[in-house]
C-alpha cells in the first residue's frame, strides 16, 4: 500500500542532481610525484616545503618534450 501511495502522489518529472566534485589537479604535485616517485599525499606535503625556485627547476627537469600548452 505504501508503494501505491508513493506512485500516485510523487509527480513524475526530471530530477536533476548535482555532479560529483572532482579534486583539483595541481601541476607542481605531478612533477614531484614523477621525479621523486612519491604518493599524492607525500607530494602535497613536499610542495609546502619546496621554494618557488626549486619548483621551477623541477618543472624543467620533468619536461619530457612534446607539445606545450
Amino acid at each position: 500500500m505504501q508503494n501505491d501511495f508513493l506512485i500516485n502522489t510523487v509527480r513524475s518529472q526530471r530530477r536533476t542532481f548535482a555532479k560529483w566534485l572532482k579534486p583539483e589537479k595541481r601541476e607542481n604535485v605531478d612533477y614531484i610525484k614523477i621525479l621523486y616517485n612519491m604518493s599524492e599525499a607525500k607530494a602535497q606535503e613536499a610542495l609546502r616545503i619546496l621554494p618557488k625556485e626549486q619548483l621551477k627547476e623541477l618543472k624543467e627537469r620533468a619536461d619530457t618534450g612534446g607539445t606545450k600548452k
